[in-house]
């Protein structure tokens, strides 16, 4: 069961700072197109993590 709180936590947490980088290039995108660049970049890995945990945890809600 701790293991399985400590991931939500984590994935709270990632899905905050997903939303807010979400949100900042939609109404305060950065003018430097490397930093639009990069923001992208943090988004597509947090997508990837965020899946990749979220199928975790159904997994072992399915095993318990």
């Amino acid at each position: 069961f701790h293991l399985l709180n400590s991931s939500c936590k984590i994935q709270r947490q990632m899905i905050k700072t997903y939303m807010v980088l979400k949100i900042r290039l939609i109404f305060d995108p950065p003018a430097n197109s490397f930093l639009t660049s990069s923001i992208e970049k943090q988004i597509k890995e947090m997508e990837w993590y965020l899946t990749v945990i979220s199928d975790n945890l159904e997994d072992k809600k399915d095993d318990s």
